[in-house]
């Protein structure tokens, strides 16, 4: 089987919000919760991918555009469904649709220690452009640096 890519829409948001709270492990603080996904999907310029199998979703991504550069907010697939290639198709396709809307960069943040999802962005072409300090809050109370990537859509 292979995994489509999908426009998100309202409805969706209570998909995405299971997969995101099965996706991100608490104790680092990068979740967001529904109103804050809801809250987002109805930013004009802003979409969502789901990544499907047989009409099943497994991940998702969501994305804005403000002028000419797109960030990636939201990267997120099911644990038990990781190395089978749907976050680089999902990240794939976000960088797609932010071309076809105008983008010419997009950016996005990841956690500092999070080599996995670091590894995927630079595997296509995404630089690190810089960090903020204590950025996520973990569940703990510990701090987490935040790393700034970017790359561009040119």
């Amino acid at each position: 089987m292979t995994f489509r890519l999908a426009l998100a829409g309202p409805r969706d948001v209570p998909r995405m919000g299971q997969i995101m709270e099965a996706a991100f492990d608490p104790r680092f603080g990068e979740a967001w919760n529904s109103v804050q996904l809801g809250g987002a999907m109805a930013i004009a310029d802003t979409w969502g991918q789901i990544g499907l199998e047989d009409d099943d979703p497994y991940g998702f991504s969501l994305t804005r555009r403000v002028i000419d550069e797109a960030e990636l907010m939201l990267v997120a697939v099911l644990p038990r469904e990781r190395g089978r290639g749907l976050g680089r198709r999902l990240v794939e396709g976000a960088m797609q649709k932010a071309r076809q809307r105008g983008a010419h960069k997009i950016f996005l943040e990841v956690r500092d220690g999070n080599a996995t999802a670091l590894g995927l962005y630079e595997s296509l072409g995404f630089s690190i452009a810089g960090r903020r300090q204590n950025y996520y809050n973990g569940a703990a109370g510990e701090r987490f640096d935040a790393i700034t990537m970017r790359r561009d859509l040119a």
